[in-house]
Formats: C-alpha cells, structure tokens, sequence
C-alpha cells in the first residue's frame, strides 16, 4: 500500500497510528517516555508521541499533581470561613471530619473497584466536597441556633426534622443526575460517577450518623 497520506511532501517525517488499550497515566507516560527514548538511542531517527492518549496523560498528569493541593487549600478556606461564621475554635476539628472522611473512604472504595485517578475522579473530589460542605453547614447552622434554647438530644431531633429532609432529598437528586454518567462509553464520566455518587452518600451518611455521635460524646465529656 502506498505511504502518501502518511509521509509529507519532503519526505523527512512519517506519520505511525498505533492503538493501545486504556491503562493509569503513569503507565501511558512511561510508554511515551520509553517510545521517544528508543528512536533516539537504537535509530538515527527521532519519535514525537502524540494524539489523544499523550493528550490525556499529560493533562491527567497536571490535573492529579494539582488535585492534593487544591483540596488542603480549599479546607484551609473552609476552616477559616467556618471561624469567622461561628466563631468557635474547639469546633473546626469536629467541622472538617465530616468533610474530610467521605474522600478518604472513597478512594477505599475506588481501590477495591479497581478505580484509577483520571480526570473524572479528579473533578469529582471539588463537587464532592463542595456538596459535603454544604450539607455540615446546614447542620451547623441548625444545631447551633437550636442549641442555645434546647437541650443536646432535643437540638439534634430539631436539626434532623428541619434539615434532615432536604440534605436527604437533595442528595438523592444529585445522586440519580450524576448517575446518568454512567451510561456514558468515556471512562472519566464513568469513573466520576460512581466516585461522586458514592461519595454523595457516604457525606450524608456521615452528617446524619457520624456529626450527632461525635457531638455528644462532646457534651457528655463536658458535663
């Protein structure tokens, strides 16, 4: 077969299409690095890797190194928010923890599924902490207003009934949206997916379990 719609007009680069499974990043960029390496070395011809999966890697690559510094700075902010809104030191510990445990126990969970960091996982981890932020300040704010006027387990049953509802309903509706993406056929949309809506409701879990039980032991060691 003939080489013209893979040669230039000079004849001094050749243009290969090569189709590779799908695999980690780190796997791609060693690939990439080993191909490139080979010509220069074995050849006296020279390869530039590109198309979509040196695309994907590299910027998968830029998106995960970013991805641990952009959530500590992002929990540094919230912490300071939550500071200056309730003015309450011995509190932050108890703030951050259910914000905090639903990324840790799902990248368990993306560990027995198998599930890689890509792109998708990565972009999961703002929403999901956005979301759980979201669903503690509710909390909070409840809690803290109820407090004031109501004893420990009259304050909770207040914060349950006002909010527990909506943190319920809405965590639901973002759960069934952003299953959808699980139909998708690009790997990314499925893997942020199954991380966001398994992180949905592990933050749910966490406020409506996790947040009463550690505030009362709170109260009891007080009392």
């Amino acid at each position: 077969m003939e080489l013209n719609d893979k040669i230039d007009t000079t004849e001094e680069y050749l243009r290969l299409s090569i189709n590779s499974n799908i695999q980690d990043t780190s796997k791609d960029l060693a690939m990439i690095d080993w191909i490139e390496n080979w010509w220069s070395k074995n050849t006296p011809y020279s390869a530039t890797v590109q198309g979509q999966t040196s695309i994907f890697a590299y910027m998968q690559s830029s998106v995960i190194n970013t991805l641990l510094t952009s959530i500590s700075a992002t929990l540094v902010l919230v912490l300071f928010a939550m500071f200056f809104i309730y003015r309450n030191l011995k509190m932050l510990s108890v703030f951050i923890l259910p914000n905090i445990l639903p990324l840790i126990l799902v990248a368990g969970v993306m560990g027995y599924l198998g599930i890689s960091i890509d792109i998708g996982v990565a972009i999961s981890a703002s929403v999901i902490l956005g979301i759980a932020v979201d669903d503690t300040i509710h909390f909070f704010s409840k809690y803290f207003d109820a407090i004031k006027t109501m004893s420990f387990e009259e304050s909770i049953d207040h914060v349950i009934s006002q909010s527990g509802n909506a943190m319920i309903l809405t965590t639901f509706i973002l759960s069934f949206t952003f299953a959808i993406f699980g139909v998708s056929s690009f790997v990314p949309n499925v893997n942020f997916s199954i991380v966001t809506v398994v992180a949905l409701n592990l933050a749910l879990l966490l406020d409506l379990v996790l947040l009463p039980a550690v505030l009362s032991l709170g109260v009891k060691r007080n009392n």
